[in-house]
C-alpha cells in the first residue's frame, strides 16, 4: 500500500473535525487499525525508535496540514475590564484595588504603631497613593537608583518629589511598610516561604487572568526579579542580567506580553529537588486554558507534557534538550549534516526536527502544532516550526526589557518590597495594555507613549495627597507645583486679600529667610503681594523682567500694595519680602541702560529730602530717608543689594523708582534723564 493513501485514510476520518476537537473529550484519538500501523511500518515507512524504545518515531509526517487552534476565550480585554476604564488611573486601579490596599495599610500601620507607639501617625490611602505615584515618577525619570537626598534636593532633585511630600515621610513609608502580620510570621513560614507577602501576592495573581484574554500563543519562561540581599530562596541565573534575584514563572501573551499568570519559585521543599518541575510548572500556569498554543524552552519541553497538554486541547512548541530519552539517535547525529540542514520525526501527534544553522551547530525543536515538514524558501532554509517558536519564544524577555527600563525598584534589604515594586511593575505594564486597549489612538504615533502614560499615572496617584497639604514647600518650583494641582489661576485681577486672613501672620513659603507676615494673596497665598501671579520661573529669567508687560503688572502690584498699608496707616515693616525681585538685582538687569552705568552712577548714594511721610502722594525727593545701592558677590552669583536707614517706605518708593525708569527707557529708547523728577502716586 502506498503511504500517502495510507496517511489519507487516516485523515478523512476527522476532515470536518479540528484536531483541537480530537482531545476535548479526554484521551480519544486518531483511530488506527492495527493492520493497516503494520502494514505501514513494514513496507513503507523509516522508523525511528527513541532512545528508552518507548516512542515509535517515522521518517514521513501522518498529516499534511497545520492544526488550528481555537482559543476557549475571546482574546483581548475583557468586558469587566473596559466597563471600568475612563481614565488611566482608572486602569491601575483595576490591579490596585481597596481589597489590596487595605492589606498593606493594615500591615503597615501595625507595624508603626509597634515600634513608635503612640507617636506614630497612622498612613491612609491618599498617602499610600502618593508613596506609590513617586515610586513610579522615580522609575520614568531613571531616579529609581538614585539616593533619595538627592531627589528631594531643592537645587539638584526634581520639584515634584518635595511638592507631594518630605523625604523624612517618605523615609517612614519605606521604613515600615509590611505586607503581613509579623507576629503570625514564624509559623507561616515553616509551611511557606513566601509567608511575608503571600496573601497580597495571592489577591493580586487571582486580578490578572480577569481583566484579559491572551490571544492565540502564551509564552512560559522565567523572570528573575533582581535582589542581592538575604532571601531564603535567592537565585543565581548567570544568563540573566542582574544574575542574582528571586526566581518567577510567567505566562504571557505572545502579542503583547501581558502577564496572565505568574508563580513564586521558593527552591527546595525539605532540601529535596522537585522532579518534573516543569512539567508542573506548565500545568500550573496554563489551568483554565483550552484551545491555545504554549511555546516554552527546553527547560520545561518534554514528550510527556505534551500529551499531557494534548488531552486539555493544548498544543505545544519549543526547543528540547539532546538528553531526553524520548528522542531518537537518528536526529542526535548531525556532526556531519551540511549548513542548513534539517531532518524530521513524526508520530500520529507530535514533531520532532533537527536543524543545523552551521555546521557542528544543531537544535533540535518539538511540536504538536506542526504536522508537517514544512521549509521556508529563504537561504537559510529554516522549517516552520522553527520560525513559528522564534516568532513567541520572547515574550517575557520582552516583559523584562520593558519592566526594567522604567523600573520602580529601588535599594532595599527586604526581600518583600522587592516583590511589591515588582508587583507594581507589571500592574503598570499591563494597565498600560489594558488602556490602549480601550483608547488606541491615544498618542499612538509617539514612540514613548509609555512613558506618557507612566508619569501621567504618578502625577494622577500624588495629586490626592499634593493637595491635601496643609503648607506650601519651602521651594519655589515645588509650591508652583502644588498650587497647580488646586487649579488655580493666575489671573491678577481677581485676587482679594480678606481681613480676617491679613491679620493671621504665618511663615512665607516663597522667601528665602524665615519671614512671617500679615499680608497674603488670597487666591495664591503669597506674599509677594496682592496679585502676584508672576511664575517662579518668569521671576528668576532676567530677559523676562524686561518686558513692558511685566513691569507694568508690577508697578500695579506696588500701587496696590501701597494703597492697602496707606489705608491701614501701617509703618512697611516687611516691605523687601513683599517685593522679592527687587532686593536682588542682577547686572544683567541694567545692561541696557548705557547711559548709565553702573548702577552706582544711575542712583548714587539718593539722599532724598525731608517731607510728609504719612502722605501717600509724597514724590521721590520728599522721603527722608537714605537709599544705598551696592554690589555684593555670594558664591558664583553677583547681585545689588537695596539698603535703606530707617522705615521701609523709602525702599519701596526706591522700588517703584525702578520700575518708573525701567518702564521709560523702554518707552523713550533710553532717555531717561528726567527720570527723577517722576512723582509716584497711588
Amino acid at each position: 500500500m502506498d503511504f500517502i493513501e495510507v496517511a489519507e485514510s487516516f485523515s478523512d476520518e476527522d476532515e470536518e473535525v479540528s484536531e483541537i476537537e480530537d482531545y476535548e473529550s479526554g484521551d480519544e484519538e486518531i483511530e488506527v487499525s492495527n493492520d493497516d500501523l503494520e502494514e505501514i511500518i513494514l513496507e513503507d515507512l523509516p522508523e525511528y525508535l527513541s532512545r528508552d524504545k518507548t516512542i515509535q518515531w517515522y521518517e514521513h509526517p501522518f498529516r499534511h496540514s497545520r492544526r488550528s487552534t481555537n482559543p476557549s476565550l475571546q482574546p483581548g480585554i475583557t468586558r469587566y475590564a473596559a466597563s471600568r476604564i475612563s481614565d488611566i488611573q482608572s486602569s491601575f486601579d483595576l490591579f490596585l484595588p481597596p481589597q489590596l490596599e487595605t492589606i498593606i495599610l493594615r500591615n503597615t500601620n501595625r507595624e508603626g504603631r509597634r515600634v513608635l507607639g503612640a507617636t506614630f501617625e497612622d498612613i491612609d490611602t491618599p498617602t499610600l497613593r502618593a508613596y506609590i505615584g513617586l515610586l513610579i515618577l522615580a522609575g520614568v525619570y531613571r531616579s529609581n537608583n538614585e539616593a533619595t537626598e538627592s531627589l528631594w534636593d531643592a537645587e539638584i532633585g526634581r520639584p515634584i518629589f518635595r511638592a507631594v511630600m518630605s523625604n523624612k515621610t517618605f523615609k517612614k513609608i519605606s521604613r515600615f511598610i509590611r505586607f503581613d502580620d509579623r507576629s503570625t510570621r514564624s509559623s507561616r513560614r515553616e509551611t511557606d516561604k513566601f509567608a511575608p507577602i503571600r496573601e497580597l501576592w495571592d489577591s493580586w495573581v487571582d486580578i490578572l487572568p480577569k481583566l484579559y484574554n491572551p490571544q492565540k500563543n502564551i509564552t512560559i519562561d522565567e523572570q528573575l526579579v533582581p535582589f542581592r540581599g538575604r532571601c531564603p530562596f535567592r537565585q543565581y541565573v548567570p544568563m540573566k542580567p542582574a544574575k542574582y534575584g528571586m526566581k518567577n514563572w510567567v505566562a504571557c501573551d505572545s502579542g503583547t506580553s501581558y502577564v496572565w499568570n505568574i508563580q513564586p519559585y521558593t527552591g527546595r521543599i525539605n532540601n529535596t529537588p522537585e522532579r518534573n518541575q516543569g512539567m508542573r510548572v506548565v500545568q500550573d500556569l496554563t489551568a483554565g486554558l483550552k484551545g491555545y498554543n504554549i511555546t516554552v524552552d527546553n527547560f520545561f519541553t518534554s514528550y510527556e507534557l505534551a500529551q499531557k497538554l494534548l488531552k486539555r486541547g493544548i498544543t505545544s512548541v519549543g526547543t528540547i534538550r539532546k538528553n531526553k530519552p524520548s528522542i531518537p539517535r537518528v536526529l542526535l547525529e548531525s556532526k556531519k549534516w551540511p549548513a542548513q540542514s534539517s531532518k524530521f520525526a513524526f508520530t500520529k501527534d507530535t514533531t520532532l526536527v533537527t536543524y543545523v544553522p552551521k555546521k557542528n551547530r544543531s537544535v533540535i525543536l518539538q511540536s504538536t502544532l506542526h504536522t508537517t515538514n514544512s521549509i521556508n524558501n529563504k537561504e537559510n532554509k529554516k522549517p516552520l516550526i522553527i520560525e513559528d517558536y522564534n516568532a513567541s519564544k520572547g515574550a517575557v524577555d520582552t516583559l523584562d526589557k520593558l519592566v526594567a527600563c522604567y523600573s520602580t525598584k529601588r535599594k532595599t534589604k527586604r526581600w518583600p518590597v522587592a516583590v511589591f515594586c515588582n508587583i507594581i511593575d507589571i500592574s503598570c505594564y499591563n494597565a498600560f495594555i489594558l488602556f490602549t486597549q480601550v483608547e488606541p489612538d491615544w498618542n499612538k504615533s509617539k514612540l514613548y507613549r509609555r512613558r506618557l502614560f507612566l508619569e501621567q499615572l504618578g502625577r494622577a496617584l500624588v495629586n490626592p495627597y499634593m493637595q491635601m497639604r496643609k503648607s506650601l514647600p519651602r521651594a519655589l518650583a515645588s509650591a508652583d507645583i502644588v498650587l497647580k494641582s488646586r487649579n488655580l489661576t493666575d489671573d491678577t485681577n481677581n485676587t482679594t486679600t480678606t481681613k480676617e486672613e491679613s491679620a493671621k501672620r504665618g511663615r512665607c513659603k516663597f522667601c528665602p529667610k524665615d519671614i512671617k507676615t500679615s499680608f497674603t494673596c488670597n487666591n495664591c497665598k503669597r506674599c509677594d503681594g496682592p496679585g502676584d501671579s508672576t511664575s517662579f520661573e518668569q521671576r528668576k529669567d532676567p530677559a523676562a523682567r524686561k518686558t513692558k508687560e511685566y513691569l507694568t503688572t508690577r508697578l500695579e502690584q506696588l500701587e496696590n500694595l501701597w494703597t492697602t498699608f496707606s489705608e491701614r496707616n501701617e509703618e512697611l515693616q516687611e516691605l523687601p519680602h513683599y517685593v522679592p525681585d527687587y532686593p536682588y538685582f542682577e547686572k544683567q538687569y541694567f545692561s541696557s541702560m548705557q547711559r548709565h552705568e553702573p548702577i552706582q552712577e544711575q542712583v548714587p548714594q539718593c539722599s532724598l529730602t525731608p517731607g510728609n511721610r504719612d502722605d501717600s502722594r509724597a514724590t521721590i525727593g520728599e522721603c527722608s530717608e537714605n537709599v544705598v545701592v551696592e554690589e555684593q558677590s555670594e558664591g558664583n552669583l553677583d547681585f545689588l543689594s537695596v539698603n535703606a536707614v530707617g522705615s521701609n517706605r523709602a525702599k519701596f518708593k526706591f522700588y517703584s523708582l525702578l520700575t518708573i525708569l525701567e518702564l521709560n527707557r523702554l518707552d523713550n529708547n533710553d532717555t531717561i534723564a528726567d527720570d527723577l523728577n517722576v512723582s509716584h502716586t497711588s
